[in-house]
């Protein structure tokens, strides 16, 4: 029989799909653990062998999904992509994900992806509406062998230019304009930043990200995160402009090809990354600063 690797399902426990109230959703399941050889061949480098000869991935991934409501009562069920279903007094309702692998191209890349697709009624605003109320939040770790959180933290901050610039738009938002230059000390203090450190988890939570309206732009967010990630930790010492020529293909996609949009978004990056290392402020990005 042929080998199919990793198969994602319904766990079964009636808690997964029901509504529940907020923060008390069950526990994350952990499906960056379990893939077989078949799921990691084109991962090299981005897995680690378990003892019981399953993979894991180096790096993790988690989305919070926050949306008015959703469209019937039925879709609230369990999806093998989601922990649980919550309540949330700044937009509605929310779904949260288990801790997804952050992978390379690849197999098991396409599984995940085919969890986002799967779960589509709850992504898509067409059948679970968002407004501008709702946020994104992304949650990203390392495995703490390869690098500890205060390092990834300082090293994601020397490309996070890219992020500010992308999301721009949430900067005036209290619940989430915190911090803006990413400065470690002040990293796990005021929950309400752009990035914050979460030491008990050794989790990163990106709170800048505006709501995800569909599945295609959570996947999106995976490779774009995948690649700021990846970036950060294997090149800390490249050119914050090599890390823009790796993205640009990643925002050409979210910007539907619009490549004046592409561009003006690469170029605020760069004010916005001599920001966050000097704390210069230059005009064209003046505007979204808080």
């Amino acid at each position: 029989m042929r080998n199919r690797g990793i198969i994602y399902r319904n766990t079964g426990e009636s808690g997964r799909g029901v509504m529940r109230g907020y923060h008390n959703s069950p526990s994350a399941l952990r499906l960056n653990e379990g893939a077989s050889k078949y799921d990691v061949k084109t991962a090299r480098g981005k897995v680690k062998p378990l003892p019981s000869g399953a993979f894991k991935s180096n790096y993790a991934i988690g989305f919070e999904v926050e949306k008015q409501r959703f469209h019937n009562s039925n879709m609230v069920q369990e999806y093998p992509l989601f922990k649980g279903f919550e309540s949330d007094s700044s937009c509605g309702v929310e779904a949260v994900t288990n801790i997804l692998p952050l992978l390379p191209n690849g197999v098991w890349r396409n599984k995940i992806f085919d969890m986002m697709y799967n779960a589509r009624v709850i992504l898509d605003d067409e059948t679970s509406p968002s407004d501008t109320n709702c946020g994104g939040h992304i949650t990203i770790s390392v495995d703490a062998d390869i690098i500890t959180p205060s390092r990834l933290y300082e090293q994601l901050r020397g490309n996070a230019g890219l992020i500010l610039s992308v999301f721009r738009r949430r900067l005036r938002n209290s619940y989430c304009c915190g911090n803006p230059r990413m400065i470690l000390d002040n990293a796990s203090g005021n929950r309400y930043q752009v990035a914050l450190l979460k030491r008990h988890t050794n989790s990163i939570e990106f709170r800048l990200p505006s709501r995800i309206k569909s599945h295609k732009q959570m996947m999106r967010r995976y490779r774009l995160f995948y690649e700021l990630v990846d970036f950060s930790v294997t090149r800390p010492h490249a050119r914050f402009s090599a890390f823009l020529n790796k993205c640009k293909p990643i925002l050409l996609e979210i910007y539907s090809n619009d490549i004046d949009r592409t561009n003006e978004t690469l170029k605020l990056a760069k004010h916005f990354q001599r920001f966050i290392q000097t704390g210069v402020v230059h005009a064209d990005i003046s505007s979204f600063m808080r």
